[in-house]
C-alpha cells in the first residue's frame, strides 16, 4: 500500500481528520475503562454500594472502602468513569450524587449467595495477560516465538505454569 502523501492529506477535510483523531483517542485510551473496573473491584467498591442498601454516596463509598479523604476528588473521578461506562448508575439526591448498582456492578457483588465475577475481572487485567498484548509484535515477526504462545513470549512459561507456580 503507497504511503500517504500530501494530496491525500489535503484531500481529508477537517470534519473527517477530527473523527479520525477521535477514533484513534478512543481506542488508545480504551484501557481506562478496563482499569477503572480493576480498581473498582480491588476496592470492593460494588460490596460497599451493596451494604450501604444500594446506593452510596461518594462518601460512604470512602468510608466503606478505606479510601483515603485526600482521594476524594480522585474517587470522584474513578466512579465518572464507572458510570459512563455503565458499571454504575448515578442519581442526584438534593445536589448530591448517589452512586446505584447495576445490572453489571451486581456481578460483582461478593455477598448474598451470588455469582461474583470480580475475581475474573482481576484475572483479565492481570499484568501476565497485558505483558502478553504488548509482546505482539514480537510473537508475529520473531521466529524462534512461532511456535509460542504471546503469554509465553511475554512471560517465559505457559499461562498453566504461571498458573501452577502461583
Amino acid at each position: 500500500m503507497a504511503a500517504l502523501n500530501e494530496q491525500d492529506e489535503i484531500a481529508m477535510s477537517t470534519d473527517e481528520l477530527l473523527r479520525a483523531q477521535v477514533m484513534l483517542y478512543h481506542h488508545c485510551f480504551a484501557f481506562v475503562k478496563s482499569l477503572a473496573l480493576n480498581a473498582a473491584t480491588d476496592l470492593r467498591i460494588p460490596d460497599a454500594i451493596h451494604r450501604c442498601g444500594g446506593g452510596a454516596t461518594l462518601s460512604d463509598v470512602a468510608a466503606e472502602t478505606g479510601v483515603l479523604p485526600t482521594k476524594l476528588s480522585s474517587l470522584r473521578r474513578l466512579m465518572r468513569v464507572l458510570t459512563t461506562s455503565g458499571v454504575f448508575s448515578v442519581v442526584d439526591d438534593a445536589g448530591v450524587a448517589v452512586y446505584k448498582l447495576t445490572s453489571v456492578s451486581r456481578l460483582l457483588v461478593g455477598a448474598g449467595g451470588r455469582a461474583n465475577l470480580s475475581p475474573v475481572v482481576g484475572a483479565f487485567v492481570s499484568p501476565f495477560l497485558v505483558a502478553a498484548l504488548f509482546s505482539m509484535r514480537e510473537w508475529f515477526t520473531d521466529e524462534r516465538a512461532a511456535a509460542m504462545s504471546p503469554f509465553e513470549v511475554a512471560n517465559g512459561r505457559t499461562i498453566w505454569e504461571t498458573t501452577a507456580a502461583g
